[in-house]
C-alpha cells in the first residue's frame, strides 16, 4: 500500500508524492492518466492510502552508474493492463519496468537500470490507459 503525501498538478500532469507503507521509500511519480483518458487517476486524495504499481522509465546500463540502480528480478512476465512487464525489486521495493526495454537482459537475475522517473501506472484496480 502507498499513502498520498502530496500531489503537485500542472497544466499537462502530476507529480504525486507516494510512500510506501511497508518500506517507508517515498516515490515521487509522474501521472499524465489525464490526459489519455476519461479513467484515469483523478480520484485519489492526499492523505489516503491505495495499491500503486510504478514503472520505472528509463535504459538498462551494463555496470553501474550515476542514478542507476541495481534490479533484482521478482516475476518476469506479468501483465499490466495489456502490456508486458518485469516485476523487479530495488533495494526493498518493487517496481515493474517494460519487458521489451530489458528484453537483451532476460537471462539474468539481476540488472542494473538508469531510470529518469517514476511513472505511476495502476491505482488499486485502474490501469493507465496506455497500457490497456
Amino acid at each position: 500500500m502507498h499513502k498520498v503525501l502530496s500531489i503537485d498538478s500542472d497544466e499537462m500532469a502530476r507529480s504525486i508524492e507516494l510512500k510506501n507503507m511497508k518500506t517507508g521509500t517515498i516515490d515521487i511519480c509522474f501521472d499524465d492518466s489525464a490526459l489519455v483518458s476519461d479513467k484515469n487517476f483523478d480520484f485519489i486524495n492526499v492523505g489516503e492510502e491505495y495499491k500503486c504499481k510504478i514503472k520505472l522509465f528509463g535504459n538498462v546500463t551494463t555496470n553501474l552508474q550515476e542514478k542507476s540502480v541495481l534490479c533484482k528480478v521478482l516475476e518476469k512476465d506479468v501483465s499490466v493492463g495489456t502490456k508486458k512487464m518485469v516485476k523487479v525489486i530495488v533495494e526493498t521495493d518493487e517496481y515493474y519496468i517494460p519487458i521489451k526495454k530489458i528484453s537483451d537482459f532476460l537471462d539474468l537475475n539481476e540488472f542494473y537500470f538508469k531510470y529518469t522517473r517514476k511513472d505511476l501506472v495502476a491505482v488499486d484496480n485502474i490501469v493507465h490507459a496506455d497500457l490497456l
